[in-house]
């Protein structure tokens, strides 16, 4: 019984330590060698760093890059997993890049990601080529979901993305307006945010409390600057809502509150005759 202990705890370890590796297919997907053109915009994710440059604790809990031919991941434009990632698990200036409606993709291979951990199964991946010529990868269930099916459907977030997107139509810094929530206590600086993800060069913000409170103005030099923040803010603790810029002097202004109802006088029913003479009387509630 101690030498079965001894000899799970070994397999155990090994799994623990070991890399992970690259298997061959056993039943190709149906995807392989088609191409298809996407109808719901997406995003890759690009500076991420390689799976055997990270620990283990990294690998599992944050995306990395695996295939030798890809540079790139491809994922939805709004982060639907706002925990994945955090400030000790970021080392590569990570960044988010718009895919757009009518973007074609050919599958031209795939592979097997195993974790070789005793508590995961592997994962059917896919690399495919855009019309650019970008390589990336995504797995068969992204895939399927996310490219393959048609979905035209946009949630009211990813139509929010994509309008603030058209104030990088000119070779001009866009100015966007950005409001914490009111749950947010403590937050921390938008500064943590951009030291992390070194965008220093491609993003600056200014406090502006006249806007709401926890209002900030961000410029951003770059389309991607804007998405990342968008897709990783919440992970950093910037719960908030993004606006297209306006100056303090536009800022919302709640609206004025509803005077309260007159008190309703002595009702004498004597006086409605008709129909019509049901307006004379005094409402609740004005």
């Amino acid at each position: 019984m101690r030498v079965l202990f001894s000899l799970i705890v070994l397999l155990f370890l090994a799994g623990f330590s070991s890399l992970p590796t690259r298997e061959e297919v056993t039943q190709s997907s149906v995807y392989l060698g088609r191409t298809f053109v996407t109808n719901q915009p997406l995003a890759y994710i690009t500076g991420l760093p390689r799976f055997n440059e990270v620990s283990r604790y990294v690998r599992r809990n944050t995306r990395t890059l695996f295939a030798d031919e890809v540079d790139r991941r491809i994922t939805k434009l709004r982060n639907n997993c706002p925990g994945c990632i955090g400030s000790d698990r970021i080392s590569t200036p990570i960044r988010i890049e718009y895919i757009p409606v009518g973007t074609s993709f050919s599958v031209i291979d795939e592979y097997l990601y195993d974790e070789n951990s005793l508590f995961s199964s592997p994962i059917h991946r896919l690399i495919v080529r855009d019309n650019h010529g970008n390589m990336a990868e995504i797995s068969e269930l992204a895939f399927k979901h996310e490219i393959a099916t048609p979905n035209t459907g946009k949630d009211r977030i990813t139509s929010g993305i994509l309008r603030n997107l058209e104030s990088f139509s000119s070779n001009d810094p866009a100015r966007l307006s950005f409001c914490l929530h009111d749950f947010v206590e403590d937050p921390p600086d938008p500064a943590v945010f951009i030291s992390d993800f070194q965008l220093s060069a491609e993003m600056t913000y200014e406090r502006h409390e006249e806007l709401c409170k926890g209002g900030y103005i961000f410029e951003f030099k770059t389309p991607e600057a804007y998405l990342t923040s968008t897709y990783y803010f919440k992970s950093w603790g910037l719960y908030g809502k993004w606006f297209n810029y306006f100056s303090p002097s536009e800022a919302p202004v709640p609206p004025m509150p509803r005077k309260p109802p007159k008190p309703c006088g002595p009702i004498s029913l004597s006086d409605i005759k008709h129909p019509n003479d049901l307006g004379k009387l005094c409402k609740s509630g004005g």
